[in-house]
């Protein structure tokens, strides 16, 4: 068993650390859809792919919430300038139309409610020279920046003296993969200058190999690809740029169950991972983790392409499993992640507050319990069957009977 962790029932880890853009006088603050990737803050001046489309929305103004986004837009006159254009639909378009120069500016003047100017700019990237294709673990970057103290979240279960920074990989790691399980990687691009932004879906990903099959869903956020390794399957995934240019990602490899060494569970507010590695320490990704409660009743939902941790190595918990106590009371689960033979666990625990008239109690459909403990046994050890006495007695006058005078022979007349 790991740590003890204290849960704090809080919305989504992932959606807490989502980014708003902020404008470069600090006045207004964005939502820049379909970015890749939101986690990453973009500033003002940073770079972005060309041929990129950016559908802008303002979603603060000096930290007060915009209810009214296109409303609250509509204050401001927009002028750009450089090398591309704002579209019918009010989205920034970075193609070039003629200027030489790479800068766009994105320029807000306020002409009614707005009180203050506010601009973004941007560096447009227009070559594939010295550009690389990388895998993003964003999922554990989330972990990292969840030990800021702005969240008050710590990441519990890491080996002594290590650190959240720790479990990140560089972009240019080759990526080791179960066999035969769904992997979604985010796919990250950047240059000697640091990373650059795109939008999809004007990037085209694909995975290229023999045994590397790609799978298509919905519920897949902008730069992911879903992504299933057949058994000793090797190759890469490939992004075909709006110029016609591709860039190759490093190795993705298929791994086995018998390449996995080591498993550590990590806990962090309501999410679990389970960091599997082979001999050397490389981190293995889609591990089938089998999820299981052994002590206590816990919802726990295992990462799917159906929701944000995407893969079974992450999970989700909730403590809606049991009715709320009258009087509020200390609870605690154990959760145990397997694989094969390898395993760990981890002592979540949370304080139960009573039942709230108005609001019926609903659990949650994921919820698993504990098998029920044996009952205590006997304290008489005995498993000797009683023998039958028929028998005995038949074996003690065995004896007897073989004392006793034969009857004498019948003679035959002559």
């Amino acid at each position: 068993m790991r740590t003890r962790v204290q849960t704090v029932l809080l919305s989504s880890l992932l959606a807490s650390l989502a980014c708003h853009h902020e404008g470069e006088f600090g006045y207004l603050k964005f939502d820049l859809d379909p970015l890749v990737d939101p986690l990453i803050e973009l500033h003002s001046g940073d770079q972005i792919l060309f041929g990129s489309r950016i559908c802008p929305q303002i979603v603060m103004a000096e930290s007060e919430w915009i209810e009214d986004r296109a409303q609250f837009r509509g204050c401001f006159s927009e002028t750009v300038t450089g090398p591309g254009w704002l579209d019918a639909d009010g989205c920034l378009r970075f193609e070039g139309i003629g200027e030489v120069k790479s800068k766009f500016i994105w320029a807000l003047t306020p002409s009614a409610c707005g009180e203050r100017a506010e601009r973004l700019s941007f560096a447009i990237v227009d070559s594939t020279a010295h550009m690389q294709l990388g895998f993003d673990e964003w999922q554990l970057r989330a972990l990292a920046l969840a030990q800021d103290a702005g969240f008050g979240l710590q990441v519990e279960g890491l080996p002594p003296g290590g650190e959240a920074a720790d479990l990140l990989e560089p972009d240019d790691t080759a990526r080791r993969v179960f066999a035969n399980q769904i992997d979604v990687p985010l796919m990250r691009m950047s240059n000697a200058k640091g990373t650059v932004y795109w939008t999809a879906p004007e990037v085209k990903l694909r995975g290229i190999g023999a045994g590397i099959a790609t799978l298509a869903s919905e519920h897949l956020a902008p730069g992911e690809l879903a992504v299933r390794l057949a058994p000793g399957a090797s190759g890469h995934i490939r992004a075909t740029l709006p110029s016609g240019d591709t860039l190759n990602s490093p190795p993705l490899i298929a791994a086995t169950i018998h390449d996995a060494a080591s498993l550590d569970l990590l806990h962090v507010d309501t999410h679990l991972f389970a960091d599997v590695r082979d001999a050397a320490g490389h981190r293995l990704h889609a591990a089938p983790i089998e999820w299981s409660v052994t002590e206590g009743a816990l919802a726990i939902t295992p990462g799917s392409l159906r929701n944000h941790a995407r893969t079974r190595e992450y999970a989700s918990v909730d403590t809606r499993c049991q009715p709320p106590p009258d009087h509020p009371q200390h609870r605690q689960a154990i959760v145990r992640a397997q694989l094969g033979e390898l395993e760990d666990t981890v002592v979540v625990e949370w304080h139960a507050t009573p039942r709230t008239p108005t609001r019926p109690f609903v659990p949650n459909e994921d919820c698993s319990f504990a098998p029920p403990q044996p009952a205590p046994s006997s304290p008489c050890t005995c498993t000797t069957t009683p023998i039958s006495p028929t028998p005995l007695l038949i074996f003690l006058a065995l004896p007897l009977l073989l004392l006793l005078p034969l009857p004498p022979r019948r003679q035959n007349p002559n």
